[in-house]
């Protein structure tokens, strides 16, 4: 784990795993050395990455700027994670991270699309 500039950074084998702000964290827990983590997971990396190319690799700023570009002409998450090779969970955590909303493709949506917001 890694803090720079009020941001922990989680790794895992040198890889980037997660981000949070540091004002977010309540705790952290690490397993005992006498606990396997490779046993307690259900996944590996590897794993993951057999679906999802690029997952758990670092984003670089001009993935950045293409990422929000794309986002905001109407692409889908989904669209979004396939073009990436990331999971759409990445996809809209890095959009939020970015102060974009990953609900909000850019389009406006038709009358049909329109969620009804309770009135309380």
């Amino acid at each position: 784990m890694t803090f720079e500039g009020g941001t922990a950074t989680f790794w895992s084998r040198g890889v980037e795993v997660c981000s949070y702000p540091v004002e977010v964290l309540v705790s952290v827990e690490t397993q005992g050395e006498n606990a396997s983590s490779a046993d307690s997971r259900k996944y590996t990396v590897e794993d993951v990455r057999k679906q999802h190319r690029n997952a758990y690799q670092k984003w670089s700023a001009e993935d950045d700027e293409r990422l929000l570009d794309m986002h905001d002409t109407g692409s889908s998450v989904e669209e979004l994670a396939e073009c990436f090779g990331r999971q759409p969970s990445a996809i809209r955590s890095r959009l939020d991270k970015l102060g974009a909303d990953a609900e909000d493709s850019g389009v406006t949506p038709t009358v049909s699309q329109q969620s009804e917001v309770p009135p309380f």
